[in-house]
């Protein structure tokens, strides 16, 4: 069978070269964009976990009540329910920052001196020491920003930096850089602390807390502690592991993903349809060939086989090359989907891409079962092609007037459809930011 396949396909192949590369490139196009989209939903959760994980630090739970944060007072609840270790306070805002066109700073608001149990804040040059914290929170315009996001404003310690917070332009003076880990490596560098009440008054939060990060006493269990939270607070506010905020924003990319996922199958839709066509037209062209080998002895098992085979092996090739290419195409991919996501949602770190051996399994599960569900039924029609077929004169040829003109139509869907891309629909509203 292998050298009949060898003998016969490949010099089909040969023969019909446009036509087989047009399929192949089909099918690694549809298994380019599967892959592609699979690492981008892939990297786009793990981007957001990751950015969840730094900023929260050592915490073990987080309390929090969504957008609208919590009273102050629920903070005191916290921390003084049993099996609360350290407790610390923060709200979280974006603010753009004037003069720097499309940067934006997210500022996390803590308490400065108690914060450290949860998170580890290493400043460049001396360290801060108590009095230098001291000094911090007594000026109402104290800042800290990385030294990242410092480098790409030519920024340094004592210089001043206007944001557009919800007071409105607020000027602040940077009394600390901080060094890129933990939470500073968050947003691309775009990160900054202050002091708990001047955040408060510059986002409009006075008196409120968007979340609470907590460690567990030791010898206790979190979801003990977790469950004495809950009762105290009395639905004032949820209390989960930093790692379920990553499943609420996931939610919230329901739609987004699944858009994602009908593209895919667009893609998958089209590669079925090629390999159909080509295996097809295959076996009307080739009737006259698979008569001669039936009267030389080829059984008509072996005529399916064959033809499946055929399918099978444009779908194993196109499925390698597919997963490749869709590493490819995600790495353009993700640039585009982090801006988007960024303006939807919220702004976004996208972690390294990788190609895990899943991306490599759904290539070869869509390539191959595609090209199989594909290539069966005109398979099944090769079989049933009768020994006689190579004494019939008419043999089926097509008109080649109908070519040229398919030719011709062709070429205009194709240019009418790249029209359609570039060309921009002033029909449809704008996409609102989401918030």
């Amino acid at each position: 069978m292998l050298s009949l396949l060898g003998w016969v396909t490949w010099r089909h192949f040969r023969r019909h070269r446009l036509r087989t590369f047009l399929t192949f490139f089909g099918i690694v196009l549809g298994v380019a964009v599967i892959v592609a989209i699979a690492v981008v939903n892939r990297t786009l959760m793990s981007s957001f976990q990751q950015t969840i994980d730094r900023v929260a630090g050592k915490a073990m739970l987080q309390v929090t009540n969504g957008e609208s944060g919590f009273e102050e007072n629920v903070f005191m609840v916290v921390r003084d329910t049993e099996g609360v270790k350290d407790a610390s306070p923060a709200v979280e805002s974006f603010f753009p920052v004037v003069g720097s066109k499309g940067e934006r700073l997210y500022v996390y608001g803590v308490d400065f001196l108690g914060d450290s149990s949860i998170r580890e804040h290493d400043f460049s040059g001396p360290p801060l020491g108590l009095e230098g914290a001291l000094d911090f929170i007594a000026r109402q315009d104290s800042i800290a920003v990385t030294e990242t996001f410092a480098n790409r404003l030519e920024l340094r310690a004592g210089s001043r930096i206007t944001l557009a917070t919800s007071r409105g332009l607020q000027t602040f003076t940077v009394r600390a850089l901080l060094k890129e880990q933990g939470a500073a490596k968050v947003f691309g560098g775009s990160f900054a602390l202050m002091d708990l009440p001047v955040a408060q008054f510059a986002s409009g939060k006075e008196g409120k807390i968007d979340v609470v990060d907590l460690t567990v006493e030791d010898g206790e269990t979190i979801e003990a502690v977790q469950k004495r939270l809950q009762a105290r607070l009395q639905g004032s506010a949820q209390v989960d592991r930093p790692r379920k905020r990553g499943e609420q924003i996931e939610s919230l990319l329901t739609s987004y993903r699944v858009g994602l996922f009908f593209v895919s199958l667009v893609a998958l839709f089209v590669g079925f349809f090629l390999i159909y066509n080509t295996v097809s037209v295959s076996v009307v062209q080739r009737k006259k060939e698979i008569g001669s080998l039936r009267c030389l002895g080829l059984l008509r098992r072996h005529v399916l086989i064959l033809f499946v085979l055929e399918a099978v092996l444009l779908g194993f090739f196109g499925s390698l090359a597919g997963f490749l290419l869709g590493f490819l195409l995600a790495q353009g991919a993700l640039l585009s989907v982090g801006e988007s996501v960024s303006y939807l949602f919220l702004p976004i770190d996208m972690a390294e891409t990788q190609l895990t051996a899943k991306e490599l399994w759904i290539a070869l599960a869509c390539g191959l079962g595609v090209s199989l569900v594909a290539g069966v039924h005109p398979a099944w029609q090769a079989m049933r092609v009768s020994p006689l077929e190579n004494t019939r004169q008419a043999l089926w040829s097509p008109d080649s007037r109908g070519v040229s003109q398919a030719y011709i139509a062709g070429f205009i869907l194709f240019f009418l459809s790249a029209l359609l891309l570039i060309t921009p629909a002033p029909y449809l509203a704008p996409v609102q930011r989401f918030s």
